[in-house]
C-alpha cells in the first residue's frame, strides 16, 4: 500500500472515530447519523436519493426497518441513495395518521418518491364491513394527498400474530389472520391500482419452510431482527426493482439464516401477482 493510501485511510479512521465519539458524548448511538457520516466520507451522499416516507407505527420503527433497508441498498451500490423519513408512533392506525394533517403536510412539502402506508396490525385483519369504515377510507385519503404531490404508494402487507388475533377471534390462528391480513390489503390495492411490499406473503412462506432465525419478537407480535430483515428484502426489491440474494449486508444474522430470507424474498417478490 503506496504512502498517501495509508494517509488516506488513517483519515477516514479518524473522521468516523470523532463522529462516533460525538454520537456517543450526545447520547445513545445513532446508528442513522453514524451511516450518514459514512456516506458523507466515502461519497454516497452525493448521489442522488430515492426519497422514501414511512407511515405506520412499531412494526417499522423496531429494529429500525428504514435503515435495513438503505444498508441493502448501500451494499448493492444502488444508483440511487436511499433516504427515508418515518412517521411511525406506536399503536398509530392509519386513521390517526389521517387525523394529525402531520402526513398530509409531509407529503406536500417533503418531494418524496414513493410513501410507503402501514396499517395498525390488527385492523386490516377486521371483517370487511369494518373495513370500509375504519381502514379504506384512510388509505384512500392519504393515497389522495400522495398523488396530487407526486408521490407513488406502496402498501405495507403486515404479518399476522404468531397465535392470532386471540383478543378479538378466541379460536383464530397466525394462517387464519395472516389470510385475512392479505385479503385486507389487496382489497384496497385493487380498488386504488397501488403496488404492495407483500412482507406477509413472504413471512407465510419463511414460517412454512421453518426457514432459520424466529420472525416474531418474544411477544408473538412485533419482528425480531430476522423478522425487520425479511420485511427489508422484501422493501429493498420492490423499491429498487433488483433481487436481494447475494446482498452481503446480514443484519447481524448468520449468513445462512440472512441467504435463506434473501431467497424466500426473492422467490415470493417472483411469484407474487398484484391484485
Amino acid at each position: 500500500m503506496s504512502r498517501s493510501a495509508r494517509q488516506w485511510l488513517l483519515l477516514l479512521s479518524l473522521i468516523i472515530l470523532g463522529v462516533v465519539v460525538g454520537l456517543l458524548a450526545s447520547g445513545p448511538l445513532d446508528w442513522g447519523k453514524l451511516d450518514d457520516a459514512r456516506d458523507l466520507v466515502s461519497g454516497e451522499s452525493a448521489k442522488k436519493p430515492l426519497r422514501v416516507l414511512f407511515v405506520g407505527n412499531s412494526y417499522t420503527f423496531v429494529n429500525d426497518l428504514p435503515l435495513l433497508v438503505r444498508r441493502l441498498a448501500s451494499a448493492a451500490h444502488e444508483e440511487l441513495r436511499f433516504e427515508a423519513v418515518s412517521e411511525c408512533p406506536p399503536g398509530s392506525s392509519l386513521k390517526q395518521h389521517w387525523s394529525s394533517g402531520r402526513d398530509a403536510a409531509l407529503l406536500r412539502d417533503g418531494h418524496f418518491d414513493w410513501v410507503v402506508l402501514q396499517e395498525q396490525s390488527v385492523v386490516p385483519s377486521f371483517a370487511p364491513a369494518q373495513l370500509e369504515t375504519d381502514m379504506y377510507p384512510f388509505v384512500t385519503r392519504l393515497h389522495d394527498a400522495a398523488t396530487e404531490a407526486g408521490t407513488k404508494t406502496l402498501l405495507f402487507m403486515t404479518w399476522g400474530h404468531e397465535k392470532g388475533d386471540l383478543a378479538n377471534l378466541r379460536r383464530d390462528t397466525y394462517d387464519a389472520m395472516q389470510t385475512r391480513v392479505v385479503a385486507g390489503y389487496e382489497t384496497i390495492a385493487g380498488r386504488l391500482h397501488v403496488s404492495i411490499a407483500p412482507v406477509g406473503i413472504a413471512w407465510r412462506r419463511a414460517v412454512q419452510a421453518n426457514a432459520g432465525a424466529p420472525l416474531w419478537a418474544a411477544d408473538g407480535i412485533h419482528p425480531s431482527p430476522a423478522g425487520s430483515y425479511l420485511a427489508a428484502c422484501v422493501f429493498y426489491e420492490a423499491l429498487y426493482g433488483h433481487t436481494p440474494v447475494g446482498d452481503s449486508f446480514t443484519g447481524g444474522l448468520d449468513g445462512a439464516d440472512a441467504r435463506a430470507l434473501q431467497e424466500i424474498s426473492a422467490d415470493t417478490m417472483a411469484q407474487y401477482r398484484q391484485p
